[in-house]
């Protein structure tokens, strides 16, 4: 198994996740890629909505 560093951040103090994750060795950067968005998707919330009237 390889070991990979996940790190997210937003850029602010306090606000980063990081996570040391193993992953079969014979994954290619597709695979990686697609485990990191999962992994991401979980640790972060991401949301939008749509401002109604004259709110800031």
């Amino acid at each position: 198994m390889a070991k990979y560093k996940f790190y997210a951040s937003t850029g602010y103090v306090g606000a980063e996740r990081e996570d040391i994750v193993e992953l079969p060795d014979d994954y290619t950067e597709e695979d990686i890629q697609e485990e990191f968005d999962a992994w991401l998707g979980n640790n972060v919330e991401l949301t939008w909505y749509k401002m109604e009237g004259k709110e800031d």
